[in-house]
């Protein structure tokens, strides 16, 4: 009653996350699909504006994940590798400035190692854990 889907999954077109959620910034949703490829699409038309496997491998894993949160004008990536990302998201595409590997995967899903918890952050610090550990990352300079 008065709402109307626009899109849906579709192949080729939008995004169909596994486990994680997009996060949308302006007319922009960015998020990594089912494929493992980190992706910006339109809203609320849904057309892909770019996609990349960049952030978790050269060739992207299926259900490839990583966590997204916004800072200002940067977000922070975290990946299932357990590598902590800053990064530059646009509608042009995807900009690394840093990357750092914080901790170790300790699960298994789909024949890979894996760490899927999303990070804290509060007070210029990320917490982050696996199923062995929690560790807290400084993030200031």
């Amino acid at each position: 009653p008065g709402a109307e889907a626009v899109w849906q999954d579709e192949a080729k077109h939008a995004i169909s996350p596994v486990n994680v959620q997009p996060i949308r910034d302006g007319n922009t949703m960015y998020g990594f699909d089912q494929n493992g490829t980190l992706m910006a699409i339109d809203l609320p038309s849904g057309d892909r504006l770019w996609q990349t496997a960049e952030p978790l491998a050269d060739r992207p894993p299926g259900s490839g994940t990583a966590f997204i949160v916004r800072q200002a004008d940067r977000y922070w990536l975290f990946t299932e590798n357990g590598d902590l990302i800053i990064c530059k998201l646009s509608r042009e595409g995807y900009q690394e400035l840093d990357r750092t590997h914080v901790i170790k995967p300790s699960n298994v899903a789909f024949g890979r190692d894996v760490v899927w918890s999303m990070p804290a952050f509060a007070n210029q610090r990320a917490y982050i854990r696996n199923d062995n550990e929690i560790i807290c990352v400084q993030l200031a300079k």
